[in-house]
């Protein structure tokens, strides 16, 4: 069904990178609320109860565009994704990530940095996106096997 689902949609849709991101986010936002007395492990709990109960789908986002290597995040702002206003219901990110060719078919997009930042450095967040969150924009690339689909092939 998996293989018949990807020929379809031209796509990966294996849920293994959301398996990798939840394997990683569940221990970090542990250790982070035993630390910081936060409650990112409370929230992130509830989250993974919601993706058990529907069945979602989840992918995970974790390249940054990067840009100009040699310079770091802070000197070429929209390369990465960071957070630009935090609101009492959420975060307002700004920045791209890249090839992740299964985040328009999931129901939860985690995102994940991609590099040790510095003390100061924005960048460092990790959160869920949904489908119907505001703002998010899906670029999609073409991809061969689409082409052929359109073509009758």
């Amino acid at each position: 069904m998996q293989r018949g689902l990807s020929l379809r949609l031209a796509t990966c849709n294996y849920r293994c990178t959301g398996c990798d991101a939840i394997n990683a986010i569940y221990p970090a936002t542990r250790a982070l609320d035993e630390e910081e007395g936060t409650d990112y492990h409370k929230r992130f709990l509830e989250l993974l109860k919601e993706i058990q109960k529907n069945d979602y789908a989840c992918t995970a986002a974790l390249t940054d565009v990067k840009g100009d290597r040699g310079k770091r995040p802070s000197e070429q702002k929209d390369k990465f994704l960071r957070v630009v206003k935090k609101r009492e219901d959420g975060i307002v990110v700004r920045g791209a990530k890249i090839c992740q060719s299964g985040a328009f078919a999931a129901d939860v997009n985690f995102v994940l940095p991609t590099q040790t930042f510095r003390q100061g450095e924005e960048f460092a967040v990790v959160f869920a996106a949904m489908p119907e969150d505001e703002g998010i924009k899906y670029i999609i690339q073409n991809a061969g096997v689409q082409a052929k689909q359109r073509e009758g092939g």
